[in-house]
C-alpha cells in the first residue's frame, strides 16, 4: 500500500506480478461540497485498472479485498461505497461477489460522466462484510 503525503484522505494500492505492475486501485474519502447533497460523505473505492493481459486471474479481485480490509479496519467505518456505470458489467460482477448492493440509479457525480450509460451507487455495509458475504 502507498499512501500519499499530499491526501492524507486518498490510499493507493499497486498489483505486481514479479518486478511487474499488473493493476492500481484507489480508496479515497469523499465529502459533498454540500450537505446533503448526493453522493453520500464516505469512503469509496476507486477505479480498479488491471493490464488487458492480466485480466480474470485474480488482481482486480485482490486489489477490492485489500481495499474493503484497510476500509473495514477503522471502527468507524459503517459502510463503502462505489460507483460505475450500469454498462460495466465486469465491475458490477466483481463488487456483487464482495456484497454490495444498488444504493441508487441514476447516481450523479459532477465531475463524472457515464458515457453511453447511467451511473449507479453501490454500497456494502459493515453487517454485509462482518457476516462473511465476502469471498476467502
Amino acid at each position: 500500500m502507498v499512501r500519499s503525503l499530499e491526501r492524507p484522505d486518498r490510499w493507493l494500492w499497486v498489483a505486481c506480478a514479479g518486478s511487474a505492475v499488473i493493476g492500481f486501485a484507489r480508496l479515497a474519502a469523499l465529502v459533498p461540497a454540500e450537505p446533503h447533497s448526493a453522493p453520500p460523505a464516505g469512503l469509496y473505492l476507486g477505479g480498479v485498472s488491471v493490464a488487458p493481459e492480466r485480466r480474470r486471474q485474480g488482481a482486480g479481485w485482490a486489489l477490492t479485498r485489500v481495499r474493503l480490509e484497510h476500509a473495514f479496519s477503522d471502527p468507524d467505518v459503517d459502510r463503502v461505497w462505489y460507483f460505475a456505470n450500469a454498462r460495466n458489467e465486469a465491475s458490477i460482477q466483481l463488487h456483487a461477489g464482495f456484497g454490495f448492493e444498488e444504493f441508487e440509479r441514476p447516481m450523479r457525480f459532477a465531475p463524472v460522466s457515464f458515457t453511453g450509460g447511467v451511473g449507479v451507487l453501490f454500497s456494502l455495509s459493515r453487517e454485509a462484510w462482518a457476516a462473511g458475504r465476502v469471498p476467502a
